[in-house]
């Protein structure tokens, strides 16, 4: 690039010896002013300058022996005062360009953020009718199934109302049936305690009756033994004889009647553990 300049500055110093010292000198008194190369208004990196450039350079040939005092030097000077130039000029058109850029670029950014606003919106009204739309159905199955609850609590109320009953009237005849137990049992223990006291009297006149038969018995087989037995003596042996026979059936009669009180008296005894069973079944009942 620095050759190409070059070779621009060489040609127009030989076409214009005098408009080229002009310029020569405007450089050296503002070398940072932009205003200064015109003439060079196109970047160096476009191409098409660069075609025109060598194109003209192609076109007109240099002869670089014949400007005299040329120093090497002072071109390669001049040209990197030129492309400094260049640069801080084409430095400002790509600040202007980036700037251009970034406000179309931000204009973009507006646009896109308000249709990602207007979709945003569209969406969220989109939601809230979905949400509202379902809160709706949300409503309506909440008051079916505050609708069913009540009804499956009422069907289970009017179920637990019926087996209480039941429970109350079972409650009543275990009761009733526990008062009978209570009369039997007192009236059997008031029984039990007579007929205790009829057996232990007629035990006790048997016990003495024996005791007088015995007596006589003894008696008699004394008098036998001392002198003959008549007629009527054997009579009335006869008579006890039958006597005894008869207090031995009432005897035997009694001891039945004893053990029959025994086995009476035994199932009694197995009463209360009855009753106390159902006391416990009363007790259950009441705490369901």
């Amino acid at each position: 690039m620095e050759r190409l300049i070059a070779e621009v500055i060489l040609q127009k110093w030989s076409n214009d010896k005098r408009l080229f010292a002009s310029d020569h000198n405007e450089d050296n008194q503002n070398p940072n002013d932009p205003c200064c190369s015109k003439d060079l208004t196109i970047s160096a990196e476009n191409p098409v300058y660069r075609g025109e450039l060598s194109s003209s350079a192609s076109q007109q040939p240099i002869a670089q022996s014949t400007t005299p005092g040329l120093d090497c030097a002072k071109v390669r000077l001049l040209s990197e005062q030129l492309w400094r130039r260049l640069e801080r000029k084409y430095e400002l058109k790509l600040q202007a360009w980036k700037k251009s850029e970034e406000k179309q670029l931000e204009e973009m950014l507006e646009k896109l953020r308000a249709e990602y606003k207007q979709s945003i919106d569209a969406k969220h009204t989109q939601y809230a009718e979905l949400a509202s739309r379902k809160e709706d159905e949300l409503r309506k199955l909440e008051t079916r199934l505050k609708e069913d609850f009540r009804l499956e609590q009422e069907k289970y109320q009017l179920k637990l109302q019926q087996e209480w009953r039941l429970i109350e009237a079972e409650k009543r005849d275990l009761r009733a049936q526990k008062d009978q137990l209570e009369t039997a049992k007192s009236n059997f223990s008031i029984k039990m305690q007579h007929e205790e006291m009829c057996l232990k009297r007629d035990q006790t006149a048997l016990t003495r009756m024996n005791e007088t038969l015995l007596e006589r018995k003894r008696k008699l087989d004394e008098a036998v033994r001392e002198k003959a037995i008549s007629k009527a003596g054997q009579i009335q042996e006869n008579w006890l004889n039958e006597m005894v026979n008869e207090w031995n059936e009432k005897e035997a009669k009694l001891s039945q009647k004893c053990s029959q009180l025994a086995e009476r008296v035994q199932q009694m005894s197995e009463l209360p553990n009855k009753i106390r069973q159902q006391d416990e079944i009363i007790q259950r009942l009441k705490v369901f």
